[in-house]
């Protein structure tokens, strides 16, 4: 591994011809420890090097960025908004690059460095933390903890659905360091009331998502039930899985509820909140519309940005007006008939 003096002890790579400071943080890292959990190292690099690398990374100031001041964020275990405006995004930024380096520590068998660096990500203190910033985006779920403090501090309105149709998800591993089928397509295995599919991992696995009432998840109470289901409904998919796995996947989790969420307005009255995504409109998945949707959130917003020359709260206005009667316009289609008329509509 090259360690290069314009670029500290781990590389920062450059963007058209020169380093831009749009990142935060120490990225390298990510990487590295992608191809060390994925057991890629012995081929690609020295663990022992990458180990002192990323002490120095986690500890030190790097010469190739002025603003990666890891002794700060150690020392108060936060960044102070005080001392860099970018507080929040600093902290955490370092906290992440803590987890990924304790990631790595553990496959090198430093298991006491490991938890270090890891209750250093999780900090451990259980100190609280404020941080002072000019507006927020709550991209975070449709369990949204923004929206739930936005609903603290304005009027906002929000309706939630629990759908009939509960999931699970399983995987199908790769064989022999390949896809065991065809990696270019959505495998769907649909039975009218229920259905199984499948989409294709980097690391040449597919998650697996059972899609079922809960009524059909509560009978399947033993190891022998889960496998006569699935044995009589997705045969091949018990051959790709396999048997012992199903099990154990099937009772170490439990089915998790789909859910509908609308609410308006999007924004706070000051316009310093904004929700997107799935906490502003979480949906039915069976159509494709919620990744469309999140990655719409993101066009039409850099657009309003654009148009009010950045003033964020007159751009957060402009973007929820429009935006807000298309979304729940979408989710009303996708409600629960919807997706058994879905389920029957690909069976037949």
């Amino acid at each position: 591994m090259l360690i290069v003096a314009q670029c500290g002890d781990l590389p920062k790579w450059p963007f058209v011809k020169e380093y831009t400071n749009s990142m935060i943080g120490s990225h390298a890292d990510i990487l590295l420890r992608d191809l060390i959990i994925k057991y890629e190292h012995d081929i690609h690099l020295n663990t022992i090097q990458v180990v002192k690398a990323l002490r120095k990374v986690a500890n030190q100031v790097q010469a190739h960025d002025s603003c990666f001041d890891p002794p700060t964020y150690i020392k108060y275990q936060y960044v102070p908004y005080e001392m860099d405006h970018r507080s929040a995004s600093l902290t955490v930024s370092y906290a992440y690059d803590d987890w990924t380096i304790s990631n790595v520590m553990y496959a090198a068998g430093l298991i006491d460095e490991a938890q270090e660096y890891h209750n250093r990500s999780r900090r451990a203190s259980g100190n609280r933390v404020d941080f002072r910033v000019d507006v927020v985006i709550g991209y975070d779920g449709c369990h949204s903890a923004v929206r739930t403090a936005m609903m603290k501090i304005d009027a906002i309105n929000v309706a939630q659905e629990y759908f009939e149709t509960y999931y699970m998800e399983f995987c199908i591993p790769p064989k022999n360091d390949q896809f065991v089928m065809e990696p270019n397509y959505l495998h769907i295995w649909p039975r009218h009331q229920f259905m199984l599919i499948a989409l294709p991992n980097q690391d040449k696995s597919f998650t697996t998502t059972l899609f079922s009432p809960i009524s059909i998840f509560r009978t399947l109470e033993t190891a022998d039930d889960v496998l006569t289901f699935f044995r009589q409904y997705f045969p091949d998919a018990v051959s790709f899985i396999g048997a012992n796995e199903i099990i154990e996947t099937y009772f170490s989790s439990k089915p998790q509820p789909l859910i509908s969420t609308k609410c308006e307005p999007h924004t706070t009255y000051n316009g310093d909140m904004l929700l997107m995504g799935d906490a502003a409109h979480s949906m039915a998945p069976f159509y494709a519309q919620g990744m469309n949707s999140a990655f719409e959130d993101c066009l039409v917003l850099f657009d309003k940005l654009k148009e009010n020359n950045f003033d964020f709260p007159k751009a957060f206005s402009a973007y929820n007006r429009p935006l807000r009667i298309h979304k729940q316009i979408s989710i009303e289609y996708l409600d629960s008939n919807e997706m058994i008329n879905y389920f029957d509509d690909i069976s037949t």
